[in-house]
């Protein structure tokens, strides 16, 4: 689910045709890249195309795809090439927002967030192409690789993981840096899935998306996500009591 404002949802009830402006807002850079004129101090309709962000979940199998995609932005009289020696874009968090004409900055939808991986120049060095990815991949990196006694994790130096699936998950995200939506993941926790302890015995240490996939989620009937914030979320079959905050 996307979060939106009141007035996002008004204007997007009213919409019949017309501009949906699209614009990209990178953590701690100066110029907001849009493909809208708005005129607004620090924002820069320099946007050419952005990529198709489609999520594709695979809730019998625990997960969902991880999320790449990319904007291509013009190099305006070298004013980008010219950020380059004092801002590094790599690494920094990058949202992809959308609005309406006429409505306050403050109530554009962020529909993707993410984290920039590469910048390269493309048509000629006239512009950019940033690319980005999800959370999700972050996941890739290992995990308990250490075992009961201290050495590395191995079938002679097994490793003992108890407790709740979901302090599990948590824990994980922890380790890695990984923005989780802990009030979520806390009220399956503490609701239909209370009381419920795993134990493994681990013989060699396992990629984090790997295990969460197939260990934690799939066996609680539910699968985990990237949302629209850039949290990493869950779904289950098992409804929760009453409305939650996404």
């Amino acid at each position: 689910m996307i979060s939106a404002t009141a007035n996002f949802k008004a204007a997007l009830a009213a919409y019949a045709n017309g501009y949906i402006i699209v614009q990209v807002v990178i953590q701690g850079y100066p110029r907001v890249f849009t493909d809208y004129p708005d005129g607004i101090s620090g924002h820069y309709p320099w946007i050419v195309s952005t990529d198709n962000l489609d999520l594709t979940l695979h809730d019998l199998d625990g997960g969902a795809d991880q999320r790449t995609g990319g904007v291509t932005v013009q190099d305006v009289g070298g004013a980008i090439t010219g950020d380059f020696p004092g801002f590094v874009f790599e690494g920094k968090q990058i949202q992809i927002q959308v609005g309406f004409v006429g409505l306050a900055q403050i109530d554009f939808a962020t529909v993707f967030t993410g984290f920039i991986d590469t910048v390269s120049s493309v048509n000629a060095n006239s512009e950019y192409y940033i690319q980005f990815s999800d959370a999700q991949a972050m996941l890739a990196a290992v995990v308990f690789l250490t075992g009961d006694d201290g050495a590395p994790t191995s079938s002679q130096n097994v490793k003992t993981v108890s407790g709740h699936p979901l302090d599990m998950l948590l824990n994980i995200c922890a380790q890695l840096g990984v923005p989780a939506d802990t009030t979520k993941i806390q009220a399956y926790r503490d609701g239909p899935f209370a009381g419920t302890i795993f134990t493994f015995y681990l013989t060699q240490a396992p990629a984090a998306a790997d295990f969460i996939k197939a260990q934690l989620m799939k066996p609680l009937g539910g699968y985990m996500w990237i949302n629209a914030a850039g949290l990493l979320t869950v779904n289950f079959f098992y409804p929760l009591a009453g409305a939650v905050a996404v």
